[in-house]
């Protein structure tokens, strides 16, 4: 059996999306604060939301770099 890469992206993908919705659901359910709100109040901060949204956005530029072009 050979490891395939567009695999493993679809298995990565589906883990964090359903990390976060499992996390979310236990929280509601239990009435504590979810992973969701919680990104929604730091985006929100006067303070913090710059430096989130900055590092989301460098994040995905740094992996867009690293694809197109330090992987030649």
């Amino acid at each position: 059996m050979s490891w395939n890469p567009g695999w493993a992206w679809l298995i990565l993908a589906v883990i964090i999306v359903a990390f976060v919705a499992v996390f979310d659901a236990h929280a509601a359910a239990a009435h504590t604060e979810t992973m969701t709100g919680r990104m929604r109040d730091w985006i929100a901060d006067p303070v913090a939301g710059p430096f989130i949204v900055g590092g989301w956005v460098a994040l995905f530029a740094g992996l867009m770099w690293h694809f197109f072009v330090k992987s030649r």
